[in-house]
């Protein structure tokens, strides 16, 4: 109980605003390998926030990155982490992160930061076209029901196919026959009419 009443009283001084004394009792249960593992995430989490407030986003990355909790509970920590790497203008990174949140571990989160991270990230890698895109499909997304990328597709059983291809020199994308939109992995979005993809 003596490390969550320490954590607990550095939280108290956040809400205070004291940001200086909270990060003084953080830091040494962050630090004490003897504290309860989750109570050194809880207190990793609040020093990154901090930390992240205060525009050290390589030192609030670097603390997020200490986090070990099971893979099925990281959902808001890849969000944070990927807003640290927006941030820090390491935008790759933070796409990366972004996709991760698409791992069928985490395909019953309600996550809409997603969108937001990648429509940023995009934007500022020169990337309009897939910002909008992202925009497009935050705008048409059911966000409390899992998604399956096929179905997207639009594709009408026995009129349209879709397959996954790697032609030469080239991304991987879909080829589709039929009916079916013209899309790429990187920019599936079958809501755009075929005169705009082009």
């Amino acid at each position: 109980w003596g490390w969550r009443a320490r954590y607990a009283l550095a939280v108290a001084r956040l809400a205070e605003g004291n940001e200086e004394g909270a990060e003084k009792l953080l830091r040494p249960i962050v630090d004490d390998e003897a504290a309860p593992n989750a109570v050194r995430n809880d207190a990793r989490a609040a020093l990154a926030r901090q930390l992240y407030g205060q525009k050290k986003f390589a030192e609030a990355f670097e603390i997020y990155a200490k986090i070990d909790t099971p893979i099925a509970k990281q959902d808001q920590l890849l969000v944070e982490k990927a807003w640290a790497k927006v941030a820090a203008r390491d935008e790759r990174r933070a796409l990366g992160m972004e996709i991760g949140l698409g791992a069928p571990a985490y395909r019953l989160v309600f996550a809409p930061e997603r969108w937001l991270i990648r429509t940023a990230s995009l934007d500022r890698l020169c990337q309009f076209r897939s910002a909008h895109l992202a925009v497009l499909d935050f705008d048409d997304a059911d966000l409390l029901a899992p998604r399956d990328p096929v179905a997207d597709l639009g594709a009408v059983p026995g009129e349209d196919r879709c397959e996954v291809v790697a032609e030469e020199g080239a991304a991987p994308g879909r080829r589709c026959t039929g009916n079916a939109p013209r899309v790429s992995i990187a920019c599936c979005d079958a809501r755009i009419s075929p005169t705009s993809r082009r």
